[in-house]
């Protein structure tokens, strides 16, 4: 299963939802401080904004807003240096120069503003 990001100037963007929850994890630990997603209710079939808890890891559309996006790459930024440069195994996703990689664009992709999880 997966987690679509999408952002109106950058696109898609897709991440495993293990992945993902690893990268936020991650992320956390080097000091990113969830402001929490914003929902905007798009139809019946989706939470309300009143009873919505801000979370990341579903697909509801949520919206994570410009300012949680750039701090987001802030912490993955200081995560860099600490990601083993050769590939650990394939239960490791950024590990090595693909994984650096794949965080790096990430992380340009965060520092272009809001975006979507959907």
């Amino acid at each position: 299963m997966a987690i679509d990001l999408f952002s109106e100037t950058e696109g898609w963007f897709r991440f495993e939802v293990s992945e993902w929850k690893h990268l936020l994890e991650l992320a956390r630990e080097h000091g990113w401080e969830p402001m929490g997603t914003r929902i905007f209710g798009r139809g019946p079939d989706f939470p309300r904004p009143e009873d919505w808890d801000g979370g990341y890891v579903s697909s509801d559309y949520q919206t994570v807003m410009a300012e949680d996006a750039r701090n987001l790459a802030d912490a993955l930024e200081r995560l860099i240096p600490d990601l083993p440069e050769l590939p650990v195994g394939p239960q490791e996703r950024f590990s090595g120069q693909e994984g650096r990689k794949l965080v790096r664009e990430f992380i340009d992709y965060c520092r272009a503003g809001e975006f979507v999880i959907g």
